[in-house]
C-alpha cells in the first residue's frame, strides 16, 4: 500500500529500512522475509505507474484486487525461496490468512489513505481558494464592507479605507452609523433609518445610492450593491456591501 500511495523515493527508504530490521531479526526465513518486502514495494509502485492514475482514484475493488494479487506473489515467494522443509508448515498456516484476510487489511488502509489525502486536497484548494478571495478583495477598486445586524463593521478592504480616510481599526467593531454613513443626505432624508433597515432587510434593498462621510468631513455618493450574508442555518447575520464611487457622475448629471 505504501507503494501505492508514497511513491519511489519514501517505498524505497521503507523497503531499506524494514530490510535491515529483517535481516537483524535473522532466522531462516530471512531471505524470504526481505524479498516479501521488496517485492510488495515494488508492485505498488508498478501498479500505480501502470495504471498512469494516482492511487487516491482508484476503486475499492481494485484495492481488493491489488491486495491479493500481492498475497499471491509472496505465497510464491514462499514456495521458490523457503528452504524445502520449511515450505508445507509455512503455507499451511499463512495461505488462508494472506488470501482472506490480508486482501481486506489492503482495502481498508487504501481507502484510509485515499480519503486522508482527499482531506489535504480539499484544504489546499480551500486555502488556494480563499487566499484568491482575499487578494480580489483587498485589491478590488471598489469599497467592500461587511456590516452585522447591530450595524458594526466587520469587514473592509483596502479600497474604502483610503477612499474614506478611517483605518481598520477605526471601522472595525464600530457602527457604521458613527463614522461613514451621515445623518442625513443633501436632500434631507434620514440616511441613518434608512441604513437600518439595509441592515435588517438587505435582500429588499439589492441596489442603494447613498450618501457617505469621509474622516475629513467630505462627503461621497457611493452606488452600493447589497447581498445579506448568512450562518450555518441561513440565518441572515449582517450584510455585505460593495459600492462604487459615483460623486463625479452625478456632480456631472
Amino acid at each position: 500500500v505504501g507503494g501505492l500511495f508514497l511513491g519511489l523515493i519514501p517505498t524505497s527508504i521503507a523497503m531499506v529500512m524494514t530490510s535491515l530490521y529483517r535481516v537483524y531479526v535473522g532466522g531462516p526465513g530471512t531471505l524470504t522475509g526481505v524479498l516479501w518486502v521488496l517485492v510488495a514495494g515494488l508492485i505498488g509502485i508498478g501498479w500505480t505507474s501502470f495504471r498512469k492514475k494516482r492511487a487516491a482514484s482508484l476503486s475499492g475493488l481494485e484495492y481488493y484486487l491489488f491486495g491479493v494479487f500481492v498475497q499471491v506473489c509472496m505465497l510464491l515467494l514462499v514456495l521458490l525461496i523457503l528452504p524445502a522443509q520449511y515450505v508445507g508448515p509455512s503455507l499451511s498456516q499463512v495461505s488462508l490468512p494472506l488470501l482472506l484476510l490480508f486482501p481486506f487489511g489492503t482495502l481498508w488502509l487504501a481507502k484510509m489513505l485515499a480519503e486522508q489525502e482527499k482531506r489535504e486536497e480539499d484544504k489546499l484548494s480551500l486555502d488556494h481558494s480563499e487566499r484568491k478571495y482575499r487578494e480580489l478583495v483587498e485589491h478590488s477598486q471598489a469599497c467592500i464592507v461587511r456590516i452585522d445586524k447591530r450595524g458594526c463593521c466587520t469587514f473592509v478592504n483596502d479600497y474604502a479605507q483610503t477612499l474614506f480616510g478611517f483605518s481598520e481599526s477605526e471601522l472595525l467593531g464600530r457602527s457604521v452609523l458613527e463614522t461613514i454613513v451621515p445623518s442625513r443626505n443633501a436632500a434631507g432624508d434620514d440616511l441613518r433609518r434608512t441604513m437600518l433597515k439595509v441592515i435588517d432587510n438587505p435582500q429588499r434593498y439589492p441596489v442603494y445610492e447613498s450618501d457617505n462621510l469621509c474622516r475629513d468631513g467630505h462627503r461621497v455618493i457611493i452606488l452600493w450593491r447589497n447581498v445579506p450574508l448568512r450562518d450555518e442555518q441561513g440565518e441572515v447575520v449582517g450584510v455585505q456591501s460593495v459600492g462604487h464611487d459615483v460623486t463625479e457622475q452625478r456632480a456631472a448629471e
